[in-house]
């Protein structure tokens, strides 16, 4: 028995594998992203190309990574990774083997992953934060077992807020504290 359903833009499996999900929308991303290229092409400025590509691709491509984003190890080879640097490429105009981390270096971004992993803290603290919703109400009763949430607390842990007690005084701190430390990373890449 295999089924499959989508609901509000994301395919889901019985299984609740969201593998699927996340290879769908990465190609809805790539015709986006062609869209793009065969409408105004990419012989604009860089800046343009890349306002037009955060603004238009990266919300198609990581739709929902707050929930299937977390618990992957993400590395370059990520399809929504190569989505960016096969991107980054052609507007550089470079061959497609030149060094992922060079052409992210080059236009000052950081790699999508940090997106993921800073709109899945935003969307736990907003459940943590949301005072007798249904939301709440299935986090605390699933909270030993569900994976989403073990991945969650190893996510924050390695960003190095382990010092973060889950009461609502400590989750009101980190809030302020990630937003600075994302944008002193945004600042020091030059963004």
């Amino acid at each position: 028995m295999f089924m499959i359903y989508c609901y509000l833009g994301m395919t889901l499996q019985h299984t609740g594998n969201l593998n699927l999900c996340s290879s769908l929308l990465v190609e809805k991303g790539r015709k986006a992203l062609f869209k793009i290229k065969k409408t105004i092409g990419l012989n604009n400025q860089c800046k343009l190309l890349e306002k037009l590509f955060d603004s238009l691709v990266v919300p198609i491509a990581l739709y929902g990574s707050e929930v299937w984003g977390i618990g992957k190890q993400h590395r370059d080879s990520d399809p929504f990774e190569h989505l960016q640097y096969k991107f980054i490429k052609e507007i550089l105009g470079i061959h497609c083997k030149a060094s992922n981390a060079a052409c992210l270096a080059e236009l000052n971004r950081l790699p999508l992953y940090t997106r993921i992993e800073f709109s899945a803290i935003k969307y736990w603290l907003h459940i943590l934060e949301s005072n007798n919703s249904l939301a709440l109400k299935i986090y605390k009763a699933t909270e030993k077992n569900n994976s989403w949430i073990i991945n969650m607390k190893n996510l924050i842990s390695r960003l190095g807020f382990h010092f973060i007690d889950l009461n609502p005084i400590d989750i009101k701190n980190l809030k302020p504290i990630q937003e600075r430390r994302f944008s002193l990373t945004r600042i020091s890449l030059g963004n």
